[in-house]
């Protein structure tokens, strides 16, 4: 292994997908413009009451990629006001902001509502979220989880200045994470928060050191914090059991890694043995997919070109009414995950295994079965002591054509029930006895939905958008996320 083609190699990432120079002033100075304009709006909207605009988030700390025009500009309130307090004067003024530039944002939820929206500045169009948060200490409790945005601002940017270096880590591992598909806090995606990836660029310092580590994590085994940090409610993280834990330099009494799914530690894991491997061999074409925001259309058209012709007898699609798309996609895709987990515990209570994938942008749930059903399931009947029970239990089955045999073995009564003679009907009845999230109940309930077998569940999958279309190959076809992405040149 030698460090300078690993360092050749990082600049190329860099170059590639890090911000330059012109890039970073243009946005930074466009940044600053728009807080100057949201303070004067608050000004307007609140009074002389303290209430000031900061950014937060990767443009001011140059650790955003090219892919991201975007800018975090929290409200901060002080600790003196009250949820109640602010909720109607922060709207008006993030409303008044966006109607400056015609924009009409979108409300999203976090622990409270904020705004995001899009804004077109000469040749630019940056992404701006305005996020209501209060004045905060590290020692002071959070009124508010967003309040400790301003504090990981100052303690990234402190950890850069003394080491300026890990900065160009953390743009090298966004892309690493964002090309495996584990880059995101979010519930859909369950992986490593860009403040999350920031901090271990702090912690690792060098990328070899970091992939080297991270080969050999285990879920519910890793546990980071900075050696100066200590917590007292450390033993209580612990005992949540979370996949990972990475104490926040500003509170230790927070997980910042709570977010992180096992089965994003394992993706991981693989991707950072390859990875070694790759650099060992002196294969950096190869280690460039891992490092690649590009998805290869062409090979996973073939890919899925070949999924036709493989008839996929074990695919079934639960599609719901695409109104549902209107909910955030974070609820949505968090409801048809209840939703699959209900199907999936339903069909393993007649001894069929499945698995899942979730398309929350068509409101549609992928279900594979990997253990089939002959058709038949064993029930349970009552104990010899339980005379009544026996006599009910008799008469029920014996003359039920769907009892197959009846056995007394061990004391205990058992018949064998045929479950289903067709898949489809068994499906529907399966899919309105199992539990659904709260915004998909009602439509079971109607029979508004449908379930796409063979040619229909192949044309769900080519209606797929290309990201999509990768993450489904991962799932069906076990393909490892770094295969769907394109390789480019690192000279």
């Amino acid at each position: 292994m030698v460090r300078s083609d690993v360092s050749e190699f990082l600049r190329a990432v860099l170059s590639k997908y890090g911000m330059s120079e012109e890039e970073y002033k243009r946005l930074l100075s466009l940044a600053n413009k728009l807080r100057k304009e949201l303070e004067d709006i608050i000004r307007e909207v609140y009074g002389p009451v303290g209430v000031k605009a900061r950014i937060a988030g990767s443009i001011s700390r140059r650790t955003s990629l090219n892919t991201e025009f975007d800018v975090d500009i929290f409200v901060v309130h002080p600790r003196s006001f009250s949820f109640s307090e602010i909720s109607d004067l922060f709207e008006k003024a993030a409303l008044k902001f966006y109607k400056r530039y015609n924009v009409v944002p979108v409300r999203e939820y976090a622990a409270h509502p904020y705004f995001k929206g899009t804004i077109g500045e000469k040749d630019i169009r940056i992404t701006v979220e305005i996020i209501p948060c209060f004045e905060w200490k590290p020692g002071e409790k959070v009124k508010s989880p967003v309040d400790r945005s301003i504090e990981h601002n100052r303690w990234l940017n402190s950890a850069y200045i003394r080491e300026p270096r890990t900065r160009d880590l953390a743009v090298a591992l966004k892309v690493f994470f964002k090309s495996l598909g584990i880059y995101g806090a979010e519930a859909r995606v369950g992986g490593f928060s860009g403040y999350l990836t920031e901090l271990l660029a702090v912690y690792y310092r060098d990328l070899i050191r970091a992939l080297k580590d991270m080969r050999s994590w285990k879920s519910r085994r890793v546990m980071l914090s900075f050696k100066e940090m200590a917590s007292k409610r450390t033993h209580e993280l612990i005992k949540e059991c979370s996949s990972m834990i990475f104490l926040d330099p500003v509170d230790p009494d927070r997980n910042a890694a709570a977010a992180v799914r096992e089965d994003s530690i394992r993706t991981l894991c693989e991707a950072a043995n390859e990875a070694i491997s790759l650099i060992e061999e002196g294969d950096f074409e190869g280690l460039s997919r891992m490092f690649s925001l590009e998805y290869d259309e062409s090979f996973i058209e073939r890919q899925i070109m070949s999924l036709f012709r493989s008839n996929m007898k074990d695919l079934f699609v639960l599609e719901l009414p695409k109104e549902l798309c209107n909910l955030h996609p974070d609820v949505l895709y968090t409801e048809l995950m209840r939703t699959a987990e209900g199907v999936k515990d339903k069909l393993a209570s007649f001894g069929i295994n499945a698995e899942y994938f979730i398309d929350y942008k068509n409101a549609r749930v992928f279900l594979r079965i990997t253990k089939p059903s002959d058709g038949t399931v064993i029930r349970l009947g009552p104990y010899a002591n339980m005379i009544r029970d026996e006599i009910k239990f008799l008469k029920r089955n014996l003359h039920k054509d769907d009892a197959l045999i009846l056995a007394f073995c061990g004391e205990r009564w058992y018949v064998l029930k045929r479950a289903f003679t067709n898949i489809m009907e068994f499906l529907h009845r399966v899919i309105k006895e199992s539990t659904h999230g709260k915004d998909i109940r009602e439509y079971i309930a109607k029979g508004k939905y449908r379930i796409l077998h063979g040619k229909d569940a192949y044309k769900a999958i080519t209606s797929l958008d290309v990201e999509e279309k990768a993450k489904f190959l991962i799932f069906y076809l076990k393909i490892k996320p770094w295969m769907v992405r394109k390789p480019w040149s690192t000279r």
